[in-house]
C-alpha cells in the first residue's frame, strides 16, 4: 500500500495542488464580493456560506479548470 501511494505521490500532490488552489480562488473571489456589500445579507444571516460556498464552488472549478488542464501540468 505504501509502495503504491510513493508510487503515485506526484499524481496525488498534483490533484491536492489543483483542489485546495481553487478553493483559495473562490474563496478570495467571494472576499472581494463581500468587500464590494454583494454577501453583506445572506453572511449576517449564515456566517458560515463563505466557507460552504467556496468548498462546493471550489471543487466545481476544479472540475471545469483544472482537470482539463492536468495533462499540461504532467508535461512539464
Amino acid at each position: 500500500m505504501i509502495k503504491k501511494i510513493q508510487e503515485n505521490w506526484g499524481c496525488i500532490s498534483l490533484h491536492t495542488w489543483l483542489i485546495m488552489s481553487s478553493y483559495g480562488i473562490i474563496f478570495a473571489l467571494l472576499s472581494f464580493f463581500e468587500d464590494m456589500g454583494c454577501l453583506n445579507e445572506i453572511k449576517l444571516e449564515h456566517p458560515w456560506i463563505k466557507g460552504s460556498l467556496s468548498i462546493l464552488l471550489g471543487l466545481l472549478f476544479y472540475i471545469i479548470i483544472g482537470l482539463p488542464h492536468l495533462k499540461g501540468a504532467k508535461d512539464r
